[in-house]
């Protein structure tokens, strides 16, 4: 064959190539107008090369999607990271309070647990001898008011004793009157007194006739006059004495209970402060045993109702005072707690009751709802952020502390704005694009400059048109439709 014929051949082969290839990648319809495809910048030659047709069947059995451009309100968000916590204020240490000694453990992780509830019992030298200092001044407290009941009633007697003999009576009535009523010291006394009295003025009328006969002699009128006034005096002198020994007997035993009274309140008191708000003494203290250790028993009691989260416990071990027993916390509220740090001050306007969206990876990335609880009021120095914490509900046990949560956390005030969801749009070599539906199975690429992001919604600042078309599902298998004709 001749060089000439070589060459033809050659151009021929070429030619058809060349053909091909403008037949399989040349666009399938003419170019959208600039009203279809949201503006100038869609109308350039990249734009116009970047299209895909696919089947019917192709676009059905990939459920491809798509849905009209249009305006929403955007809450732009930061996230960072978190972690779910105890709720500070239904989560308790239990401490002992004395040296003591564990007897039995009643409970054990992951018990419920009510308010009141017995935890463990544990044997106290200390506690037993407060309590013992207790019973003591109990005791004396009612000595004292037996004593001030004496003294009460002793004081009334004497009163109605003292108004009765202003009307002298005989002494055998006042007797018989006040017979089996408390006098005390002051029965011989007054009584005595009264009668010598009585006597000695019966013996100076029982010579008034004789007086006045002369048929007594002077010397006797003088003895008997004097004998009824001494009587006299030494009576009244006895009755005022006794009135206020009487008072003073009863100011003294008054108080004397108010002093026993408070003895018992202290001590009680130290016993209380000793066995802590969280401890508890047997409820029948009117057994006694030999060895004493009613006094001695005391029993760690659940603050709250919950559940019992940690025990750090066992039979016979010592404990130190100050020494953590238990935890006990109610789960039904958790805390979320994250760091706000300088970049996401902005976020510092969050007010208690705002709500937040939180995601936790350990249970598939599903989000949840949290409601803030207080941001804190400075800087913390070793993490230079502000903490912030959110109440979670936890009612249906879905979430346990020491989760690790990402926090979505509203940063400024929200806009409108053109938006799309966020699968579509898609990303190569650095530019974010999204596919416009042309017609049926007709689609072509638009780059786009997108704004503000929320988890359903992503702002296009530039690149689209209201009412375009965009796919919001399948977009994915486009892109992969689109590198695969560029190969």
């Amino acid at each position: 064959m001749s060089r000439r014929a070589i060459v033809s051949v050659i151009v021929g082969v070429v030619s058809i190539g060349v053909g091909f290839a403008a037949w399989k990648f040349w666009p399938a319809s003419s170019p959208p107008s600039e009203s279809a495809t949201g503006g100038a910048d869609n109308d350039s030659p990249k734009s116009q090369t970047l299209r895909i047709v696919l089947p019917p069947g192709k676009i059905t059995s990939a459920n491809v999607q798509s849905e009209l451009v249009s305006r929403h309100w955007l809450q732009q968000t930061r996230t960072v990271p978190g972690r779910i916590d105890y709720n500070g204020v239904r989560r308790v240490d239990l401490k002992v309070a004395v040296d003591a000694v564990v007897r039995q453990v009643l409970v054990k992780p992951g018990d419920p647990v009510e308010q009141g509830t017995r935890l463990a019992s544990l044997d106290s030298t200390e506690i037993g001898l407060v309590r013992a200092e207790v019973e003591r001044n109990q005791a004396d407290l009612q000595i004292a008011d037996q004593a001030v009941e004496f003294a009460e009633e002793v004081a009334t007697n004497l009163d109605d004793l003292l108004k009765a003999l202003r009307k002298n009576p005989r002494p055998l009535a006042i007797k018989e009157v006040f017979d089996g009523k408390l006098l005390g010291d002051h029965r011989q006394t007054i009584l005595s007194s009264y009668s010598r009295y009585v006597l000695a003025h019966e013996l100076w009328e029982d010579i008034q006739p004789l007086i006045e006969k002369g048929a007594v002699a002077m010397q006797v009128v003088k003895q008997r006059d004097t004998a009824q006034q001494v009587a006299h005096e030494d009576y009244l002198s006895v009755c005022e004495q006794s009135w206020f020994d009487a008072e003073q007997l009863r100011g003294r035993a008054r108080s004397s209970r108010n002093y026993a009274q408070r003895l018992v309140d202290v001590s009680r008191q130290k016993l209380q402060s000793l066995l802590g708000a969280f401890s508890q003494l047997d409820a029948d203290e009117t057994e006694r045993s030999d060895e004493g250790t009613e006094l001695t028993r005391f029993y760690l009691i659940a603050p709250f109702g919950g559940s019992v989260e940690q025990r750090h416990v066992a039979v016979a071990q010592r404990l130190t005072a100050g020494a953590v027993a238990f935890v006990v916390a109610n789960t039904e509220s958790l805390w979320v707690t994250a760091d706000i740090r300088e970049r996401d001050w902005q976020v510092l306007s969050l007010r208690e009751g705002d709500r937040l969206s939180i995601e936790v990876p350990a249970l598939g990335g599903k989000e949840f709802e949290a409601q803030v609880d207080y941001v804190g009021r400075e800087v913390e120095r070793e993490t230079r952020a502000v903490p912030l914490i959110a109440l979670l509900d936890n009612t249906q046990r879905y979430f346990k502390p020491g989760m690790f949560a990402w926090v979505s956390l509203p940063a400024g005030s929200s806009a409108e704005a053109l938006a799309v969801p966020p699968a579509a749009v898609q990303m190569h070599d650095g530019q974010q694009f999204v596919f416009v539906e042309d017609g049926p199975g007709s689609f072509h690429r638009v780059d786009v400059t997108v704004g503000a992001r929320t988890p359903e919604w992503v702002a296009i600042d530039k690149g689209l048109d209201l009412d375009q078309r965009v796919v919001t599902q399948g977009a994915f298998l486009l892109k992969s439709e689109l590198l695969l004709e560029k190969k």
